[in-house]
């Protein structure tokens, strides 16, 4: 939808409480000017939703993910591949997020989601 829209410097809140299997994948994949992830607001994610999502966001440096399932299959797959070295990303506490580019990046840091 968004794919390298070299002008999109911030998302959208995707609202979507409900995903779909390869719902939003590829969706902001290399949005180059892209810095700000808004907020993405679905707790269950299906099956390769998320896979590839921001990937090649060289300037990404924040998402908040509000994701409480993440269990389902390659779901976030390569999401954050190829975004800025430092970071902040905001979750659920409880969310088990593995590090790097399919969970939380390296060199990015973690926040509680309130």
């Amino acid at each position: 939808m968004f794919s390298k829209c070299s002008g999109l410097t911030k998302t959208p809140t995707i609202a979507a409480k409900v995903t779909a299997q390869y719902c939003f994948q590829r969706m902001f994949n290399e949005c180059t000017a892209l810095t700000d992830g808004g907020v993405i607001r679905a707790e269950t994610l299906a099956i390769k939703c998320y896979m590839s999502m921001f990937d090649g966001c060289s300037s990404l440096n924040y998402v908040k993910c509000m994701a409480k399932d993440i269990s389902a299959e390659m779901c976030v797959s390569g999401w954050l591949s190829g975004v800025a070295t430092t970071g902040t990303f905001v979750t659920p506490a409880a969310t088990g997020w593995s590090s790097g580019s399919s969970g939380i990046p390296s060199g990015w840091s973690r926040v509680n989601a309130e």
